[in-house]
């Protein structure tokens, strides 16, 4: 489609973990975040599972450093930009393959003190990664033929990408789906009233699609990049980024849920 992802990728990389863990923190069971000097980590309650016991996700901070210059971005179709581009992800693949799980569960451990937490006995972790936080978006999330009439859409992380610590990228890529399914369904079947959005109401309709969810696009980025930078950074920390206090962040954190949010 000729289409680019533009953004940046900010300075944060982060590791996920579902496990069944063994701790005495008291608030296990409750989703809420952690900072340290050690860095910080945000714990999500999961399901029961098959040995009756219940799993937990820890998103964990590491401590890696990504080169301001390492942006992604421009002309999808210029050669320099695509190597450029290309440059960029083989040095975070890298990266993310220096992560270990053994190091995000001695990592998650540091923030957690004086607390213990580990992988309980018998148990195996049922699932992790790493990843590098970036907030990305496409200029358009339609492609039209040339007669004027939209042939191609796209949805969910096609067209916008962010960190998955709110939640947010299944339920606002279900809204895209929703959104574009029913506009395609009164289009195909004859349900647009002529002239009801001007001279061509089905066309219009279509067009719809990409101003409104471009929109909700844009503010969830908006959302994520603040959210992002404030979780994190280091509270009380020097520097104009990441000096965040313990107030502001509670004004960010209960967003990114309907429940309200504990903060360690």
């Amino acid at each position: 489609m000729g289409l680019d992802l533009v953004g940046d990728s900010r300075d944060h990389v982060w590791g996920v973990v579902d496990l069944v863990v063994d701790t005495d923190f008291p608030d296990i069971r409750r989703r809420c975040a952690i900072h340290s000097n050690a860095g910080s980590v945000m714990v999500i309650p999961r399901e029961r599972i098959a040995t009756g016991d219940y799993l937990t996700r820890l998103y964990v901070q590491v401590n890696i450093e990504v080169p301001a210059d390492e942006i992604s971005g421009g002309d999808i179709l210029d050669p320099a930009t695509i190597d450029a581009d290309k440059e960029v992800r083989r040095k975070a693949r890298e990266r993310r393959a220096k992560i270990t799980l053994e190091g995000l569960l001695q990592q998650a451990q540091a923030v957690f003190k004086p607390y213990h937490i580990k992988l309980k006995d018998g148990a195996e972790v049922d699932w992790w990664a790493a990843y590098q936080i970036g907030q990305r978006t496409t200029e358009r999330f339609l492609q039209k033929s040339s007669d004027g009439v939209p042939r191609l859409f796209i949805a969910g992380d096609a067209c916008h990408t962010h960190s998955p610590k709110a939640g947010q990228g299944m339920n606002v890529s279900m809204m895209d789906s929703f959104n574009l399914s029913w506009k395609l369904a009164y289009h195909l079947n004859g349900l647009v009233p002529p002239g009801g959005q001007g001279t061509n109401g089905s066309i219009e309709l279509l067009d719809s699609y990409e101003v409104e969810r471009r929109e909700i696009a844009r503010e969830l980025i908006e959302f994520d990049h603040k959210f992002s930078s404030m979780f994190s950074g280091q509270i009380g920390a020097e520097g104009e980024e990441e000096g965040l206090t313990h107030e502001q962040f509670l004004e960010v954190f209960p967003l990114a849920t309907d429940s309200p949010a504990d903060v360690g």
